[in-house]
């Protein structure tokens, strides 16, 4: 029973802070700290153009290897055959 509440609290603790940038960080790169929601919204998102111009804002932020992977994934499934055209 102590393992429940323990988890339980655990469930509803704040998102630990972002470690300090490393030298290879793009530090300049603004923090997404409501990244995961973003992107779970982004894969509703049926709309080719609207899908494309988020991602790119999302690849506008500072990103780390899963979250460059997540990214990556979303779009290949959105873009299989190629990215929207300019018009």
């Amino acid at each position: 029973m102590a393992d429940l509440a323990e988890a339980s609290v655990r469930d509803h603790s704040p998102a630990p802070p972002e470690p300090p940038p490393g030298p290879l960080d793009l530090h300049w790169l603004p923090p997404a700290p409501d990244w995961t929601a973003r992107i779970r919204a982004l894969e509703q998102v049926t709309d080719p153009g609207a899908a494309w111009r988020a991602m790119v804002r999302l690849a506008n932020t500072r990103l780390d290897f899963i979250r460059t992977t997540r990214l990556d994934r979303c779009l290949q499934r959105s873009f299989r055959d190629a990215a929207p055209s300019r018009r």
